[in-house]
């Protein structure tokens, strides 16, 4: 099959048409996966993270920084509590920084803040939807239309193109600055069950199912990209682990 140097080639485009089988002669050199997963990786319907109060027991997964998309889906719920009072900020995906004046920035961070699903990027907090622990709440960014849609919920916000930048954590948000006020707190038994992201031609760029790998272990498969996420945390401390929802035919997802 085709390759980039040593690198498997997932996907093929001829303009924004996503090519299915390509030949030479008679010869079949690409073919796309059909169903999406390689051969011993099980779909499951979500991966879920622990459910410890310390941030640092808690997996997560760093995403890959690969070409800029301009749009996300990402679909999850949690059994976190977040009251209306609560003033804490417990993230799902994101990363955070600290501004010369001393703010969070919050670049990407999709979390839950007093009593609500939010959206921030920069130290703009945007309250989409009501948030309840088990809920699922499908979110759909979007860079051209400035829009933010939430389980049929719109709200209107520049939402930037910070998704894929090696910063970002799935299952909580990165620190990047050594100053404590940046601190996130990991939202608990966070599931989620998708993640995509298009580039500006309108072409799947990522696309993660939750499935277990072949030795068992359960993380995320980016079937564009070819390549297997797992938890990166490296705490040995037994709440350190993701754990696999029941198993889906690929078609259920």
């Amino acid at each position: 099959m085709l390759k980039l140097g040593t690198q498997k080639i997932a996907a093929l485009y001829a303009g924004a048409a996503e090519i299915k089988k390509a030949f030479v002669g008679n010869s079949v050199v690409f073919e796309a996966n059909p169903g999406g997963l390689p051969a011993g990786y099980t779909a499951v319907e979500y991966i879920q993270n622990g459910t410890s109060s310390t941030r640092s027991y808690m997996p997560f997964i760093k995403m890959p920084e690969k070409k800029t998309a301009v749009k996300f889906e990402i679909k999850f719920s949690s059994q976190q509590a977040a009251p209306a009072a609560d003033t804490k900020y417990y993230a799902v995906y994101g990363y955070n920084t600290l501004s010369g004046a001393g703010s969070v920035v919050r670049n990407s961070n999709v979390f839950m803040h007093s009593g609500k699903v939010c959206w921030q990027s920069g130290i703009t907090t945007i309250n989409v939807v009501d948030y309840s622990a088990g809920v699922i709440y499908d979110a759909v960014f979007e860079k051209d239309t400035k829009t933010i849609v939430i389980n049929g919920t719109t709200k209107t916000a520049t939402v930037g193109t910070n998704w894929r930048t090696a910063n970002n954590y799935l299952f909580g948000a990165n620190n990047t600055s050594n100053n404590s006020k940046a601190n996130e707190n990991f939202a608990k038994a966070i599931r989620v069950y998708a993640l995509k992201m298009w580039d500006a031609d309108g072409r799947l760029i990522l696309d993660f199912v939750p499935c277990i790998d072949p030795s068992g272990v359960a993380g995320m498969y980016d079937v564009v990209g070819g390549a297997f996420y797992k938890n990166e945390n490296s705490s040995t401390n037994a709440a350190n682990i993701f754990i696999a929802g029941p198993a889906v035919p690929w078609e259920a997802r």
